[in-house]
């Protein structure tokens, strides 16, 4: 997933982030520059690439 993405794998991942402390916003099921900001900083805390893109590494450690 990335910046522009939509539907509902967008709000599962706005609600994880929400979950765990990265506010995102309402899960509105569209990938805009909040999702993205709480991406980052998710990403950057867990010592993974801090692209805002929702990949492989950042699923898994999304979904620990």
């Amino acid at each position: 997933m990335k910046n522009g993405s939509k539907g509902n794998e967008v709000i599962e991942l706005q609600k994880l982030l929400n979950a765990s402390g990265y506010n995102c916003g309402e899960a509105d099921g569209f990938f805009g520059p909040k999702t993205k900001g709480a991406v980052i900083k998710f990403q950057l805390a867990n010592s993974l690439k801090g692209d805002g893109l929702v990949g492989p590494a950042t699923r898994a450690t999304l979904n620990k």
